[in-house]
């Protein structure tokens, strides 16, 4: 049995998102700001201050994104819980403005295989520019699907690494497998001015992912969230009357 992993949401909802993603990455970065500011009380609290906003190649265990029109912090393992845990109780303590909306979520996550296939929905995936040239290279849709799937594989083994998950190759089988495609009519933006290619992608695989899950780049900005769907909405998807205006490759 695989050790569950803890996961902190928390949404503040007296404190709106910033609607710029420029603005968004200073949000993330005035976190770090004031945990450096607290030093000694990271040191105490063993609280590495990089778990916020890093540039890594590595898994954002720490993600902001929107919850209606307040922003919610998710904080995934326990390493990246203590660290939210320490800059929520610093920010009350500096801000003289009382939080009156606050909706704590704490749960654990028991990653797992299982003996049959859950489908999945990813939203706003988020790709590199290599990898967009790359599809828009492949003619033959069958190809460029089982590229998007070696992708998604990926980030999953990246992500199994970060909670520290591993299994015995010779008894288990990632399994991935795409059953659409569709690409957001529009890069979407990032920060500093800079735009990535979004996916829209709906696949199955033969393992328990958290509802919390977010794969692809800029996840620490909330972007590439993976929600579980049914196979017959998958099959049934439209991209034409999505009002994000999705489009073929």
């Amino acid at each position: 049995m695989s050790k569950p992993v803890p996961i902190l949401s928390l949404r503040l909802l007296d404190i709106p998102i910033p609607a710029r993603p420029g603005d968004k990455q200073l949000l993330l970065t005035g976190a770090k700001d004031l945990l450096r500011t607290y030093k000694d009380r990271c040191e105490v609290a063993g609280v590495d201050i990089n778990l916020f906003h890093n540039k890594e190649v590595i898994y954002s265990g720490i993600q902001l994104s929107k919850y209606q029109s307040g922003s919610e912090w998710t904080a995934i393992g326990e390493e990246c819980v203590r660290a939210l845990e320490l800059w929520y109780l610093l920010f009350k303590e500096t801000h003289p403005v009382q939080l009156e909306h606050v909706v704590e979520i704490r749960e654990y996550y028991t990653p797992a295989f299982l003996p049959y296939h859950r489908f999945y929905q990813a939203n706003a995936l988020l790709i590199s520019d290599v990898l967009a040239r790359e599809l828009n290279e492949i003619e033959d849709n069958f190809r460029r699907m089982d590229r998007v799937e070696r992708y998604i594989y990926g980030n999953l083994m990246t992500f199994f690494q970060y909670i520290g998950f591993e299994f015995n190759k010779d008894f288990h089988f990632l399994k991935v497998q795409v059953a659409d495609i569709g690409m957001y009519d529009k890069a979407l933006p990032v920060f500093h001015s800079q735009k990535k290619t979004a996916l829209r992608v709906h696949f199955k695989c033969n393992f328990r992912l958290p509802q919390n899950l977010r794969l692809g780049q800029s996840t620490a900005l909330g972007f590439g969230n993976i929600i579980t769907v049914s196979g017959k909405k998958i099959k049934n998807q439209k991209y034409q009357n999505d009002e994000r205006k999705m489009s073929n490759f």
